[in-house]
C-alpha cells in the first residue's frame, strides 16, 4: 500500500532523511514516532505528494508519486483520507458541509446521494445526526476530531493518514478515540499511517511502530519488539523522558 525507498530530505545543510526505507502492507495500522526535527510530518507530506524529497521514491497504492503524471497522482489521492492534527475543519461551514466537501469537489454525485453519504459517515465516526448542522466552534475537541474523521472517510479511502489524532484531547477522550480508530480501521479493512507521540496510542492502536531518528529508521516492529530495542532515545521515550535524536544527539 505504501512503499518508501531510500528517501533523502535536506533543508539547507541539515539532513532530515538519509535513505529512509520501509513498506506498509494492506490492512496494517502503522505509527511513526521520533524526536523533534526527525521529519515525521515531512515524510507524510512526501508520501502525499505535497513535498518533493531530494532523492528516493514513494509509491502509494502502486503509483509512483513523484514520477507518475499529475492526473494519475490525483486519481490515486482520491483513494486516501487525511485527518489533520487540528482537524482543519472549515469554520464557516456546518459539520455536514465539511464532510460533503470532498464529495462535491471530487465526484458528480447528486446532492441527495451526497447527503445520504454524509449521514452515514457521521454515524460511522461516532457523531449523531443532530450534530450535522453545528459549526466547528460549537463542537468539543473530541467531536472536532470525529467530524474531521468523517470528512477523511467521505470517499471511502483505502489508506487513512492521521497526524497526531489524539493531540489536544483529554486522556479519557483520547483513549476512547484510540479504541474507535482501531475498530473502525479493522472493520473497514483500511490501511492506516499515523504520526503520534502518545504512548497510550502506541500501546493500543498500531500493528507496527516505525521510529525515525538520526536520519534513518531506528526500529520497526510491534510495540513489544520496539520497546526492547537498545537505543538511548527509544529507551528514554518509553520511560517517559523524550530526548532528541536528530543528527545523532
Amino acid at each position: 500500500m505504501i512503499s518508501v525507498r531510500e528517501i533523502e530530505t535536506r533543508f539547507g545543510s541539515s539532513i532530515i532523511h538519509n535513505k529512509v526505507s520501509f513498506e506498509i502492507k494492506k490492512g496494517d495500522i502503522v505509527a511513526v514516532i521520533g524526536g523533534s526535527g526527525t521529519g515525521k510530518t515531512v515524510l507524510l507530506r512526501e508520501i502525499l505528494g505535497l513535498h518533493k524529497p531530494n532523492g528516493g521514491s514513494v509509491e502509494l497504492l502502486g503509483t509512483s508519486i513523484w514520477k507518475a503524471s499529475a492526473s494519475k497522482v490525483r486519481d490515486t489521492l482520491k483513494k486516501v483520507g487525511v485527518l489533520f492534527q487540528s482537524g482543519a475543519l472549515f469554520s464557516a461551514l456546518s459539520v455536514a458541509d465539511n464532510v460533503a466537501t470532498p464529495l462535491r469537489e471530487q465526484t458528480n454525485l447528486p446532492e441527495s446521494i451526497i447527503r445520504d453519504i454524509v449521514d452515514i459517515r457521521l454515524l460511522v465516526s461516532g457523531l449523531s445526526l443532530s450534530d450535522k448542522t453545528k459549526k466547528p466552534s460549537e463542537l468539543s475537541g473530541g467531536m472536532v476530531k470525529r467530524a474531521a474523521l468523517a470528512r477523511a472517510l467521505a470517499l471511502e479511502p483505502e489508506v487513512l493518514f492521521l497526524d497526531e489524532p489524539t493531540s489536544g484531547l483529554d486522556p479519557i477522550t483520547a483513549r476512547a478515540f484510540n479504541i474507535f480508530i482501531r475498530k473502525l480501521a479493522k472493520n473497514l479493512g483500511m490501511t492506516v499511517f499515523m504520526i503520534t507521540h502518545d504512548l497510550a496510542t502506541l500501546s493500543t492502536v498500531p500493528d507496527q511502530i516505525i521510529v525515525l531518528g538520526e536520519g534513518k529508521v531506528l526500529a520497526q516492529g510491534g510495540y513489544k519488539e520496539v520497546i526492547k530495542v537498545d537505543h538511548p532515545w527509544i529507551k528514554n521515550y518509553f520511560n517517559g523522558s523524550e530526548v532528541s535524536v536528530r543528527n545523532g544527539t
